[in-house]
C-alpha cells in the first residue's frame, strides 16, 4: 500500500507496538477519516488480524466494514467479492468459534447469497461449537430459514430443534401436517405417545393426542419402520375405555382408507357387541350404516356403468341390502345388548328386551340368559316380575304345564323381600284361576302359607331367606283370604282369617271383611267378637274405623241397650278429641231413637266439652237445635247459656244475638235486653258491626228514649275500654299491617 505522510506516525507506532490494540484501532480510524481507499483499510485491518488474531473487537471491526463495503452489490454477478468475506468469516470463526454474534452476521451475510445448503452447513457447524446455553441465540434464526427452505430441510432443522426444546414438538407436527409430510408428522406423534412424562404445551390430554395420532393415521397412507396402524388403535382402546367407539370407528376406517373392507366390516360388528355405553354405541351404529349405504351405492353405480349384465355384482349388491336392512331391524337389539353389558342384573332391561324380540325361540333365549346373568343378590328391579312375564308368555300359547314349572322353579329362587315372592304365588294362583281350577288355587296359597307354628319368624328380618318368611306377607294373606270368601266356604273363611289373628298380621280391612262374611252367613255373634278382636289388636286413629262399622251393625240387629250403651263407652276410651265427636252423636241418636232425650242431650253436652276448638260452634249449634226441638225453651236457655260459656268472645257474642233473637221471637223483651246487655262485654263494636245493628234496631222498635242513651252509653264505654286495652291495640295494630302490607319498593321523587 502506497502511505500518505499522515500516515507515517500511525504505521511507525503499530511497528513500534504490533501487540497494542489501541495502536491498530487509531490507524484504522485515521484512514477512514481521510477516506482512504479501501484497499489501504483491508490491508492494515488484514495485519492487525495477524497480529491480534483472537480480538473480537478487532474482526468485528474488520467484518463489518467488508460487509458494508458490499451493500447493494450482487453476489450473482460479484461471486468472488462474496467469496472472500466468506473466507474472512471462516478465518475468524476458526480461531473465534465461541462468538455466537459473529456466527450470527455470517449467516445473515450467507442469506445475501444463492447458497442454502452452505447456510444450513454453518448454522449446524454454529450449534456444535457453541455451548448449549447459548443455542437459544440461534434457533429463531435457524427455524425462520427452515420455514424458508421448507420440505425435508425443514423437517429435518425441526427435527433437531425439538431435541433443544422438546415442548415444541406439537407445533413441528402441525408444520409437518401444513408441508404434507405426514410420515414425519405420524413420526413426531409416535415419540410424544412413548414418553409418558410428556404434557401438552396446548392443554391436551392423552387421549386428545392419541385420537390426532389415529386420524392421521387412517386418512394418510403413512409407513413407519416397527409399527403397526391396527395394534395402535387396539392399544388405545385398553388405555381409554371411555372413548371405545370413536376407536373403533377409526380402526374400520383405516382399513375401509386401505380397502380392506371385510376387516372394517369385522370390526363395525365387533364394535357393536363391545361398546358398553349408548354414546359409543350410537357413534358406531351411525357409521356402520354410513359406510353399509356408500357400500351398496358404489355397487349400484357399478352395475349402472357396465355395458354387460354382471350377475356377481348384482348377487354382491342383494348380499349388502340384506346386510344392511338386518343392521337396521336389529337396532333395538343391539342397543338392549349395550345397556345389558352396563347392568346385566337390571330386570326392567330384560323385559325391554323380551319385549324387542319377536320370535317364539328368541323370546324363551332371553328368559334363560336373564336367569343365568342375573345376580339376585344385586338385582336391581324386582326379579319376581320377569318370572312372572315368562309365565304369562308360556300362558299365551297355552303351555300350562311349562307355565306352572316356571312358578314353581319360581318359587325357590332367592328374592330379597319376601313381597317379591308373595307376588310369585299370588300370580301362580290367578294363574290357576283363570283356568277355573279354584280348588288348585287353593292348594297354591295353602302351600304358599304354611308354616310351623312352633317356630317364630320376624318378618322384617332380612338375614332369613324369603322363603322362610313368606308366611307372615299380609299381602299373600289379603289374596288367600278373597278366594276362599269367593269359594263359599263359612269354614274355610274362619280358618284362614283365624290364621291371620294367630300370626298378627290382620288388618282394619281384613278385620272388616271376615267380619262382614261372617253376618253374610248369618253368624251375627261371631263378627261382633271378630270386631271386638280386631279392635283390641289396633289403637286409634285404625280402631276408629272398625268402631264405626262395629256400632252400626249392632244398632242394626237391635242389641239391648244396656251393651249398646257399654260398647258406645267402650269406643270413646281413648278415642281423639277429633274423632270422638262423631261417636258421641251417634250415641246420641240411639238415645233419642230410644225416647232417652234428656240422655241424649247430656251427650252431645260432653261432645262439646271434649271437642277441639275448631268443632265447638258445629256441636254447640247442634246442641243449641236439639234442645229446642226435645226439651223446650227453658232447656234451649240453659244450652245457649252454656255455649256463650264454652266460646271465644266473637263466636260468644254470635251465640248471644241467637239468643236474644229467641227471646224476641216468644215476645219476651226484657230477657232479651237483658241478654243484649251481656253480650256488649262480648262484642267489639269495630268489629262486631251486626251484633250492635241489630241491638240499635231492637231498641228503636222495643225500647224508650232512656233505653236507646243506655244502649250508646254501652257502646261507647266498650269502644273506650277496647282502645284502651293493651292486648286489644295488638291485635288491631297487627290485623292493621296484614291488611295493609305492601310490597317495599323505590318511590318517585316528587322533585321537591
Amino acid at each position: 500500500m502506497d502511505l500518505d505522510r499522515s500516515d507515517i506516525p500511525y504505521e511507525l507506532d503499530v511497528l513500534q507496538h504490533p501487540d497494542s490494540l489501541n495502536a491498530w484501532l487509531r490507524y484504522i480510524n485515521h484512514l477512514q477519516s481521510h477516506n482512504r481507499p479501501a484497499r489501504a483499510l483491508v490491508v492494515v485491518f488484514e495485519r492487525a488480524c495477524t497480529h491480534l488474531d483472537r480480538s473480537y473487537k478487532l474482526w468485528k471491526l474488520y467484518l463489518d466494514f467488508r460487509v458494508q463495503y458490499l451493500k447493494g452489490v450482487s453476489p450473482i454477478d460479484n461471486p468472488e467479492h462474496f467469496t472472500a468475506v466468506n473466507n474472512c468469516y471462516e478465518n475468524a470463526l476458526t480461531l473465534l468459534y465461541d462468538m455466537p454474534v459473529l456466527w450470527l452476521d455470517y449467516i445473515a451475510f450467507l442469506q445475501l447469497q444463492p447458497s442454502l445448503t452452505q447456510i444450513r452447513h454453518t448454522f449446524d457447524r454454529a450449534l456444535r461449537s457453541l455451548p448449549v446455553s447459548q443455542h437459544h441465540l440461534l434457533w429463531p434464526s435457524y427455524l425462520e430459514f427452515a420455514e424458508t427452505a421448507g420440505g425435508k430441510t425443514f423437517a429435518s432443522i425441526w427435527s433437531r430443534y425439538v431435541q433443544f426444546a422438546p415442548k415444541k414438538r406439537e407445533i413441528l407436527i402441525e408444520k409437518l401436517q401444513q408441508l404434507e409430510l405426514y410420515t414425519d408428522a405420524a413420526s413426531n406423534y409416535r415419540h410424544i405417545l412413548s414418553d409418558k412424562y410428556y404434557k401438552s404445551h396446548n392443554g391436551k390430554s392423552m387421549y386428545q393426542l392419541h385420537a390426532a395420532f389415529a386420524a392421521l393415521l387412517v386418512h394418510h397412507e403413512i409407513d413407519l419402520p416397527n409399527f403397526s396402524t391396527p395394534a395402535f388403535i387396539r392399544q388405545s382402546l385398553h388405555k381409554f375405555p371411555d372413548q371405545t367407539g370413536k376407536l373403533y370407528t377409526d380402526l374400520a376406517k383405516y382399513y375401509i382408507a386401505n380397502n380392506n373392507l371385510e376387516r372394517a366390516r369385522d370390526t363395525f360388528k365387533e364394535a357393536l357387541s363391545t361398546v358398553t355405553t349408548v354414546r359409543d354405541f350410537v357413534h358406531v351404529f351411525e357409521a356402520y350404516t354410513s359406510f353399509q349405504e356408500l357400500e351398496i351405492s358404489k355397487l349400484m353405480s357399478q352395475i349402472e356403468s357396465s355395458d354387460t349384465k354382471e350377475t356377481e355384482l348384482e348377487s354382491l349388491l342383494d348380499l349388502r341390502m340384506f346386510q344392511f336392512e338386518e343392521t337396521l331391524s336389529r337396532r333395538l337389539l343391539l342397543l338392549s345388548d349395550v345397556r345389558l353389558r352396563q347392568d346385566a342384573n337390571n330386570v326392567q332391561e330384560w323385559i325391554d328386551r323380551f319385549d324387542i324380540v319377536t320370535t317364539y325361540d328368541a323370546k324363551v333365549q332371553v328368559f334363560v340368559d336373564a336367569i343365568e346373568q342375573i345376580d339376585p343378590k344385586n338385582v336391581h328391579g324386582n326379579l319376581s316380575e320377569l318370572w312372572v312375564l315368562f309365565a304369562h308368555f308360556y300362558e299365551s300359547f297355552e303351555e300350562f304345564d311349562n307355565a306352572r314349572a316356571i312358578y314353581n322353579k319360581a318359587t325357590n329362587v332367592f328374592y330379597r323381600s319376601p313381597h317379591e315372592l308373595s307376588d310369585i304365588w299370588i300370580e301362580w294362583a290367578k294363574f290357576e284361576i283363570r283356568l277355573n281350577r279354584v280348588e288348585a288355587a287353593l292348594e297354591v296359597l295353602k302351600t304358599a302359607t304354611s308354616h310351623d307354628p312352633n317356630v317364630n319368624i320376624d318378618f322384617l328380618d332380612s338375614s332369613i331367606p324369603s322363603q322362610q318368611r313368606l308366611h307372615k306377607s299380609i299381602k299373600l294373606w289379603t289374596f288367600y283370604a278373597s278366594v276362599v270368601e269367593a269359594t263359599g266356604s263359612i269354614d274355610a273363611i274362619k280358618s284362614v282369617n283365624d290364621q291371620m289373628f294367630t300370626l298378627k298380621i290382620a288388618t282394619v280391612g281384613s278385620v272388616a271383611r271376615y267380619a262382614q262374611a261372617l253376618q253374610d252367613y248369618g253368624y251375627f255373634e261371631d263378627s261382633f267378637k271378630v270386631y271386638e278382636q280386631g279392635i283390641a289388636i289396633f289403637a286409634y286413629p285404625a280402631a276408629f274405623e272398625l268402631w264405626n262399622v262395629y256400632l252400626i251393625r249392632a244398632m242394626e240387629r237391635n242389641l239391648p241397650i244396656e251393651r249398646m250403651r257399654q260398647l258406645f263407652e267402650q269406643a270413646l276410651i281413648d278415642c281423639p278429641a277429633e274423632l270422638s265427636k262423631y261417636i258421641y252423636i251417634a250415641y246420641a241418636l240411639y238415645e233419642e231413637q230410644n225416647g232417652l232425650f234428656s240422655f241424649a242431650l247430656k251427650l252431645i253436652k260432653q261432645a262439646v266439652e271434649k271437642a277441639v276448638a275448631k268443632d265447638k260452634v258445629t256441636l254447640l249449634d247442634y246442641y243449641i237445635g236439639k234442645c229446642c226441638a226435645l226439651e223446650g225453651v227453658d232447656t234451649a236457655r240453659k244450652a245457649f247459656e252454656f255455649a256463650i260459656q264454652q266460646c271465644a268472645d266473637k263466636d260468644a257474642s254470635m251465640f248471644c244475638l241467637r239468643y236474644a233473637e229467641a227471646e224476641i221471637a216468644v215476645n219476651e223483651i226484657a230477657r232479651a235486653r237483658e241478654i243484649f246487655k251481656y253480650g256488649t262485654q262480648l262484642a267489639d263494636p269495630r268489629i262486631d258491626s251486626r251484633f250492635w245493628e241489630t241491638f240499635k234496631e231492637f231498641e228503636e222498635t222495643n225500647g224508650d228514649e232512656e233505653s236507646i242513651k243506655e244502649m250508646i252509653r254501652l257502646k261507647e264505654s266498650v269502644e273506650h275500654e277496647r282502645n284502651t286495652s293493651k292486648d286489644y291495640v295488638f291485635v288491631q295494630a297487627r290485623n292493621a299491617l296484614e291488611q295493609d302490607r305492601q310490597p317495599v319498593g323505590f318511590v318517585k321523587s316528587n322533585g321537591s
